[in-house]
């Protein structure tokens, strides 16, 4: 009877002794393995909110193994069918030997070493692995293409090509104000995936400044301050879209829409398969779009000029969009929109304003005027200086036209920018394609037509 009551307390002690060394084992392991997500989660966050160690966009990448890191990069960015050369990477075990000899703070003085040696090296990024302590890390070197070199000479010798104050567009198109009120005028707008920079924010409104020059008031959640998707160090090559309107995919196929873009956006490519881009996108993500309805460049070369033909064949796309004061893109265009946009993707870079537009080309007379020309109108004829009445079809022939011919049309004559107010495109046979504030779309009109011959200031040409 007391052996039986021994072994049964020996087996009872045994039972709690082992159960709570379980326990604890298991608490520790919990332990370990919540310490390390916790310590990737604080250093991702502080890495990124000082911008990396090598400028904006580039955070400290914390992986599990070097091994996987390496599946992950090859499975995200494959050898695509262009034979795109992937940027090579090499390992340093050190820091794992390190840590098995000497201890931990070995490999920490390792790891750190490593950095102040690496700092001046050309790598890309270092990614360290581990998560209580490294177990490795190894540098990301740049893909020395032709394409990223010749890109890294255009940003003194490889420095990034945007500063701090650079943000991207991550709206299809981002009203830009006079004034931090949306009831304010609509000077022009930012097409997706285009830098600005930043030059104040005042609550939810940023003071932007956008290509050309155009500065004004646009909301902060437009942009986005990380240019990673638009440094063009990173990528062999961008895409240009031709079409008036392009949908972005979330997959390659079967894929949800992700955002509508308009002619002119330019998206930094990743891979292509068949006839597919994946595309670098604002957030660190990435997007899906066919190839028809874009063309393709290196990343850091201009867009080539083309013809005046094939210029009015672009304006012609936006035919029947709605008009917009401001606009230029696909959901509402105005003249000088439809001018900035159509004249981007053929190699001409204007400002975003008509009369810098005028300005900008070459002065014809209005019979000289050839397709792919562009008219300028304002209040007033060159030859009268003053309004004509009526609507379109009812007015009587003025100054107009012919009065142009002598007057503002004359090589080297400037007539007031600050009286435009409408542009059109010539298309031939005596008719032009405008945003029509009156009749609240793109259109076409008769050049003959007296309410416009009398309000003709100037014919400009760009090819």
């Amino acid at each position: 009877m007391t052996g039986r009551v021994a072994s049964h307390v020996a087996a009872g002690a045994m039972a709690h002794v082992t159960g709570r060394v379980t326990a604890r084992l298991a608490s520790r392991v919990a332990a370990r393995v919540t310490g390390r997500l916790a310590l990737r989660a604080r250093l991702a966050r502080r890495f990124c909110a000082a911008g990396g160690l090598f400028g904006p966009a580039r955070p400290l990448m914390l992986l599990q193994r070097p091994k996987r890191a390496q599946r992950q990069q090859s499975s995200r960015h494959p050898q695509g069918s262009q034979g795109q050369r992937r940027a090579p990477r090499f390992g340093l075990p050190l820091a794992l030997r390190l840590r098995r000899r000497f201890g931990l703070a070995a490999a920490w003085l390792a790891v750190a070493a490593a950095l102040l040696l690496c700092s001046g090296c050309s790598g890309d990024s270092i990614v360290i692995v581990g998560g209580d302590g490294p177990i490795g890390f190894f540098v990301q070197q740049r893909d020395e293409s032709p394409a990223t070199s010749r890109a890294a000479g255009d940003t003194l010798a490889g420095r990034p090509p945007y500063d701090r104050q650079t943000s991207v567009v991550v709206s299809t198109a981002a009203d830009i104000y006079e004034e931090a009120d949306n009831t304010s005028k609509r000077l022009t707008q930012a097409l997706f995936d285009q830098p600005v920079k930043i030059l104040e924010t005042s609550g939810q409104w940023a003071l932007a400044e956008a290509d050309g020059g155009a500065r004004g008031w646009t909301r902060a959640r437009n942009v986005d301050g990380d240019w990673a998707c638009i440094d063009r160090r990173r990528f062999d090559a961008r895409i240009v879209v031709t079409s008036k309107n392009k949908q972005i995919y979330s997959h390659p196929r079967n894929g949800i829409v992700v955002r509508d873009v308009g002619m002119g956006t330019e998206l930094f490519v990743i891979s292509k398969s068949e006839s597919v881009y994946e595309v670098a996108l604002p957030g660190n993500v990435t997007g899906w779009l066919s190839e028809n309805g874009t063309f393709q460049l290196d990343a850091g070369e201009d867009i080539k000029r083309t013809t005046a033909a094939i210029f009015a064949q672009s304006c012609e796309k936006f035919r029947g969009t709605s008009y917009l004061q401001g606009g230029v893109s696909f959901q509402g265009i105005d003249g000088a929109g439809l001018l900035y946009a159509a004249m981007k993707v053929n190699g001409v870079a204007l400002p975003r304003d008509l009369g810098g537009q005028m300005l900008a080309g070459a002065a014809v007379g209005f019979e000289e005027a050839e397709v792919g020309d562009v008219f300028f109108f304002g209040a007033g004829g060159a030859a009268s200086g003053e309004p004509g009445g009526g609507e379109p079809g009812g007015a009587e022939p003025g100054g107009g036209a012919a009065g142009y011919a002598g007057a503002a049309g004359a090589a080297g004559a400037s007539p007031d920018s600050g009286a435009l107010n409408d542009a059109g495109v010539y298309m031939g046979d005596g008719k032009f394609l405008h945003a029509s504030q009156h009749a609240g779309k793109v259109m076409y009109d008769d050049i003959s037509d007296p309410y416009y011959q009398q309000r003709l200031l100037a014919v400009r040409r760009y090819f």
